[in-house]
């Protein structure tokens, strides 16, 4: 409900209050349903791009470590090509699906655009983050059944991560440690859900 209360003086310059009660409730969900198409998206119902960088700058505002996992799937241009785009969107979902039941209540996952994804893990370490990716590429990773061509689709995952503070304080530098590391496993063409996962500071010893 929307008040406005307004002064007014009579001719005898006595003055009185009218009170003008609004009723807003359309307007105030038009309004958040817009604030929720900014910030996710639409097929997923993940954070999008623009979503997950807010929660990033919010946890860098408040210098609280994270790590920033970057995820790129694997094989799924083949889905598209073999099986159209209505399947590739279903295996989008579906990996939507094994992101938000492999996270913990702190942390946040999200739709980086295309076929990547995003986990910003709160807090998290090496071992943590380990331990998050290896369940959740186990689980991208089983066949999904295409019930239009009576067919299972698999795929598989490419992950690079970097940490907030020790691998940069500046959110495009992090995220660019998380790109190449995520490039780089990829690169290897690597089948094996354990070895899925390389870390940028990774990359830097291997110079």
């Amino acid at each position: 409900v929307q008040v406005v209360i307004t002064s007014i003086v009579n001719d005898d310059l006595r003055e009185y209050y009218q009170i003008t009660l609004h009723d807003i409730s359309k307007r105030k969900k038009e309004l958040e349903s817009l604030a929720y198409q900014a910030d996710f998206d639409k097929l997923t119902k993940l954070h999008n791009r623009q979503g997950l960088e807010k929660q990033i700058e919010a946890l860098i505002e408040q210098d609280r470590p994270f790590c920033l996992a970057l995820i790129d799937l694997n094989w799924f241009k083949r889905i598209n090509d073999i099986y159209g785009h209505e399947s590739g969107d279903e295996i989008l979902v579906f990996v939507a699906d094994r992101i938000k039941k492999s996270l913990r209540t702190q942390d946040f996952g999200g739709r980086w655009g295309g076929d990547e994804f995003v986990l910003l893990l709160d807090g998290a370490d090496e071992a943590t983050t380990k331990s998050i990716v290896a369940r959740l590429v186990q689980r991208i990773s089983k066949p999904y059944f295409l019930r239009k061509f009576n067919q299972n689709a698999t795929i598989g995952a490419s992950v690079g991560a970097a940490f907030y503070p020790q691998d940069g304080r500046v959110l495009q530098d992090i995220i660019n440690l998380a790109d190449q590391a995520m490039y780089d496993i990829k690169n290897t063409k690597n089948t094996d859900p354990e070895k899925a996962l390389k870390f940028s500071h990774e990359l830097d010893a291997r110079e």
